[in-house]
């Protein structure tokens, strides 16, 4: 079983969207296709919920990040899993304060 690493993606529909884990079943008696879809923003590119699902929901879920940032911390602190975003936000969060 793996993660679908959809956490970009939840954060930017203020939490609309949700992340689930993926099962995949093989046979040995069919061959099976698999498609990987990455999508990289360049990584000055920000990452934030639309004002207006904001403004629905009442308050915004997640800080407004970088692609950047959350690549570094995927890659430099955190394999992904079902906790992806939460640890993301916390070190986010903490990392700002620490360099306000």
């Amino acid at each position: 079983m793996f993660r679908i690493e959809w956490s970009q993606i939840v954060a930017i529909s203020n939490g609309k969207c949700k992340s689930c884990l993926h099962r995949v079943s093989v046979s040995s008696l069919s061959p099976r296709l698999s498609l990987a879809f990455f999508l990289c923003p360049k990584g000055d590119r920000e990452l934030k919920a639309p004002q207006c699902l904001v403004e629905k929901d009442g308050r915004k879920e997640y800080p407004d990040f970088t692609w950047g940032e959350f690549l570094r911390f995927t890659q430099e602190n955190h394999r992904a899993d079902e906790n992806t975003l939460q640890e993301f936000t916390k070190w986010l969060l903490s990392s700002k304060y620490q360099n306000a």
